[in-house]
């Protein structure tokens, strides 16, 4: 009987030890199969930051440069001469009034003009003028 018991309890043993040898093997399975995914998440999410730091880079890249060149063009001068300075204001000047009367320069180089209502004032009158004769 004793070595019935013994070989029961080898057997119980090494079935035990043959089920937690099964069961160490299926966990670290699944371990192995979790750091893989992990791995493989990890990997993806990296490549993704990289392609879209790498986007957003040469989209930056694309709007600096034409910041800069708008820049640079803004500060040339197209002009092919000198700029000129601005026209001073003009003075103010106090011109003194003239009360003196206005004469011609010479006497002799004016022509007399002579007012025709004068004359006529002082032509005598004819009968043959008159529009109303009281005489006839």
């Amino acid at each position: 009987m004793n070595l019935s018991i013994k070989f029961i309890s080898i057997i119980f043993f090494s079935l035990v030890l043959f089920l937690t040898a099964c069961h160490d093997k299926a966990a670290l399975k699944q371990a192995l199969i979790e750091k893989t995914v992990q791995e493989k998440i990890d990997s993806h999410i990296k490549k993704k930051k990289a392609s879209c730091l790498k986007e957003y880079m040469k989209d930056a890249l694309v709007l600096a440069d034409s910041l800069m060149i708008k820049l640079a063009l803004s500060e040339v001068d197209t002009n092919s001469r000198v700029n000129r300075p601005a026209k001073p204001a003009r003075p103010e000047i106090d011109l003194p009034t003239d009360t003196t009367p206005i004469k011609p320069l010479f006497e002799d180089s004016i022509k007399r003009t002579i007012d025709s209502s004068i004359l006529i004032e002082e032509m005598p009158l004819s009968k043959s003028d008159t529009v109303l004769n009281n005489d006839n």
